[in-house]
């Protein structure tokens, strides 16, 4: 079987468990930044694995294996966040349109990804014909180094880009709705901030004496308690 391609049918999953976290525990910046930083680090194992390959065809194969893993598991970063990029900046009567063309964009990689590299990776006598005779793997050596570095250096500018110019959401919100779900979003994501902090606080309080079987331990423990309640409550009032 070939699982440089299977590869992204068996990772898709974990790929969108990933997507879901970033999008929950970050903002939108900071999952597209996850997904162009894992492509970009995938693009390079790739490229250094057709310069390795050459010398040590199985360590290659491993380094463009690891590759093509981390690429997989940023895919479905980019599948899943058009909708939510359209939603942040778009009103509603465009969303559906940027969805529509944010989704197009994979399948139109994926012709891309077909169709250029046939041109890039030729053979010294410029056929790749099976008539023609086997192929020596150094003779594609070059050609196929040029195409992964090109991939790399395409993914390095657009890690760049997100990194210096992409943002979660436009200064001011294109709508009511999307200016309510950004604001209930940030009072949520603080809560389980604050609901992380108050549970490690507890747990120290725990700790500090031998579990409820001193009088002073409880107690701490049981403040703690209400404290970590109250503070999760008044929080909760602000979204």
């Amino acid at each position: 079987m070939n699982w440089l391609a299977i590869v992204f049918q068996v990772l898709y999953f974990p790929g969108m468990l990933l997507c879901l976290y970033a999008l929950a525990a970050t903002d939108l910046r900071f999952t597209m930044l996850l997904g162009t930083g894992i492509g970009l680090v995938g693009a390079l194992l790739r490229t250094l694995s057709a310069f390795v390959a050459v010398s040590d065809p199985g360590l290659g194969y491993w380094l463009c294996m690891a590759g093509q893993v981390l690429g997989a598991l940023a895919q479905p970063i980019f599948l899943s966040t058009p909708a939510i990029v359209a939603a942040n900046w778009f009103p509603v009567s465009e969303r559906d349109l940027a969805v529509t063309v944010g989704a197009l964009f994979n399948p139109l990689g994926n012709a891309v990804g077909q169709v250029v590299p046939p041109f890039v990776v030729v053979v010294d006598g410029g056929s790749d014909d099976d008539a023609a005779g086997p192929i020596n793997p150094a003779d594609v050596a070059a050609p196929m180094q040029r195409l992964q570095a090109g991939v790399a250096a395409f993914l390095l500018v657009s890690f760049l880009w997100t990194m210096c110019v992409f943002k979660s959401h436009p200064p001011t919100p294109p709508s009511k709705s999307t200016a309510d779900r950004i604001r209930n979003t940030a009072a949520a994501r603080q809560v389980r901030h604050s609901t992380r902090a108050s549970a490690e606080a507890i747990g120290r309080c725990l700790s500090c004496g031998k579990g409820f079987q001193r009088g002073p331990d409880l107690a701490r423990s049981a403040a703690a308690l209400g404290l970590f309640c109250a503070h999760a409550f008044a929080l909760s009032l602000r979204s």
